[in-house]
């Protein structure tokens, strides 16, 4: 400390101890929070792609096994028709009697995983499943009541789940009801472009004249 001619003391120029240790608490605060939202924005990134991935993985499940499928081996014939009590008719059960039917697709725990994805012709998706920590894919199938309380032997409710992340945490679902005529289901055969008014005319006519044809050869 300098002292002027005065006996005045004189402040020296520069920081006291206490500035800067305001000045160091006060950058401290500032970095982290600036490391936690740094953080944050990250985890929230990284959630975002998983959960776009696990979209993509739902809808092909959707598109390609649920609509396209055979609707036999989605709904079994078990959740559609019963026998009676002396298995002599076929009845359709009731609500009460079907229990919800579990496709176990593809299910990954720690050092574990339950691969079946072969079995649904979807074994393309394990790469990206693989990318989902503990993921875990799977699709419920529950019968349609009908008004009348039977259920329906053509259309059934179908619950695509994929959960993945701590504890399984993360989830994305679709819920549709699909049906044994579904166009991705129906034979190409079936698939033929309608014919006008005026071509199923000329065949109708086309087909009475072979008849008539036909009849000619028959009494001679």
């Amino acid at each position: 400390m300098k002292i002027d001619v005065s006996g005045v003391a004189l402040r020296q120029k520069g920081f006291t101890l206490v500035e800067v240790l305001l000045a160091f608490t006060l950058l401290v605060v500032v970095m982290s929070g600036m490391s936690m939202a740094l953080t944050a924005s990250m985890r929230l990134g990284v959630y975002q792609n998983q959960r776009s991935l696990a979209q993509d993985i739902v809808r092909n499940v959707n598109n390609r096994w649920l609509k396209s499928g055979d609707y036999a081996t989605i709904v079994p014939e078990t959740m559609r028709v019963s026998t009676d009590e002396d298995e002599s008719e076929i009845v359709s059960p009731s609500m009460a009697d079907v229990t919800p039917l579990v496709h176990q697709l593809y299910s990954a725990e720690t050092g574990n995983v339950s691969n079946s994805l072969a079995t649904y012709r979807l074994q393309d998706l394990q790469p990206e499943l693989s990318r989902l920590p503990t993921a875990k894919l799977e699709v419920e199938i529950t019968p349609v009541a009908l008004e009348d309380g039977s259920l329906s032997l053509h259309k059934a409710n179908a619950l695509i789940r994929l959960q993945w992340g701590k504890n399984r945490g993360s989830e994305v679902t679709q819920a549709q009801v699909i049906g044994m005529g579904d166009l991705g289901r129906a034979p190409t055969t079936l698939l033929v472009k309608p014919i006008s008014l005026e071509e199923q005319l000329a065949r109708e006519a086309s087909k009475g004249q072979d008849q008539d044809t036909a009849a000619d050869d028959e009494e001679d």
